[in-house]
């Protein structure tokens, strides 16, 4: 974005043009979608080789996995002639890649955020694992559509293995008390294959219940879908993260704010709501006082002498902080950061804001 100084003082902001050949581009798009944020400084030496060898040996894989199903077809009876045995295996594959360019455009547009909240993100992907078994479970309905709802039932369920599994390692990681992450991973593995067998057992009891009855197979879904969330949820409420996202950021800030004290990891995990978005549910109060901490610059200075002031007030800082009104006419605390803040500057911001919004909510309490 550029920022621009209107002639009544007002910042305004305008999208600069995008100069490069559209090779350029589309290669910029590419690597966004593919490669981590910041490239080469952003990973270390030897990710460049491991990942260009294992896209590879995924390249083959695939193609073999295709010559598999094919096969699979035949033993299967699902036509005896080739060409019949050729189009299953590639409508069954169809769909399996279909189902995988939904994992792509998840990867693109949540990407760091799995780092941030990794509780809510393996609990979503549990949600969108449960919601690929229901649209399965219900293609009998349309069989017509086999293309459509195999598709978007893969889609989801691919999709949560992607939601899942970024998550999971920050939260294996979070396990390891020495240098034995390799054996946790094993271990947790391990846990994964006799989870799946022994459900692989309880499925098929189940399936000589429901036989074809879709009633009965809902009937199930719904039992079963309770007890995967509810376990989903137990297990990681009962998480002791050692890193900071911004629900347990503000549950420090504000016990600090108020009271001068830090609250331990135990105490800041126990006040999570998971999921996140869901803190509402939980009786949260919602706050008079907002605090939004990747304002943009022209909505924390709203014009040139605001600005200048703002410039002036924080000299020397790697922030500007402002008091705006949001959208819905609460007052919030804006803050906007340069590039690459020191730790303690941005520390300082986020402990500044919180001592605002505190003042601002007594004073909104006063006031009625």
């Amino acid at each position: 974005l550029v920022y621009l100084a209107g002639a009544d003082g007002r910042i305004t902001t305008r999208r600069s043009r995008d100069v490069r050949s559209p090779l350029h581009q589309a290669a910029g798009l590419v690597g966004h979608i593919l490669l981590p944020d910041g490239g080469a400084k952003s990973v270390t030496s030897d990710y460049w080789q491991f990942s260009l060898f294992g896209f590879l040996r995924g390249v083959a894989s695939s193609a073999t996995a295709v010559l598999a199903t094919q096969g699979l077809m035949r033993a299967l009876g699902m036509g005896t002639g080739a060409a019949a045995a050729t189009s299953a295996a590639v409508n069954w594959v169809l769909k399996d890649g279909l189902g995988r360019l939904g994992c792509i455009l998840v990867a693109s547009l949540v990407g760091g955020r799995f780092d941030n909240d990794p509780k809510t993100f393996m609990f979503l992907g549990d949600v969108m694992y449960e919601l690929g078994i229901l649209i399965e479970m219900l293609s009998p309905l349309c069989p017509g559509l086999f293309l459509v709802t195999a598709s978007l039932a893969n889609a989801a369920k691919s999709c949560s293995y992607m939601i899942r599994l970024p998550p999971r390692s920050a939260v294996l990681k979070n396990f390891a008390r020495g240098e034995n992450l390799g054996d946790i991973n094993a271990k947790a593995n391990s846990q994964d294959v006799l989870s799946g067998l022994v459900g692989m057992v309880l499925g098929i009891a189940m399936a000589r219940l429901v036989q074809v009855s879709i009633p009965r197979a809902l009937a199930v879904f719904a039992v079963t879908t309770a007890f995967v969330l509810w376990a989903s949820w137990m297990s990681l409420s009962g998480l002791k993260l050692r890193t900071l996202n911004w629900q347990r950021l503000q549950t420090i800030l504000r016990q600090f704010a108020r009271d001068g004290k830090v609250p331990s990891t135990e105490e800041a995990n126990r006040e999570e709501v998971v999921p996140s978005f869901l803190a509402w549910a939980a009786g949260r109060p919602r706050r008079r006082a907002q605090v939004d901490i990747s304002s943009p610059l022209s909505a924390t200075a709203r014009t040139t002498e605001e600005f200048a002031g703002l410039r002036e007030m924080y000299a020397g800082r790697d922030y500007l902080l402002n008091v705006v009104a949001s959208s819905g006419g609460r007052p919030k605390v804006a803050i906007t950061f340069r590039d690459d803040p020191s730790v303690e500057d941005s520390i300082f911001a986020l402990l500044q804001a919180e001592r605002i919004a505190q003042q601002l909510e007594r004073q909104g309490a006063a006031q009625g």
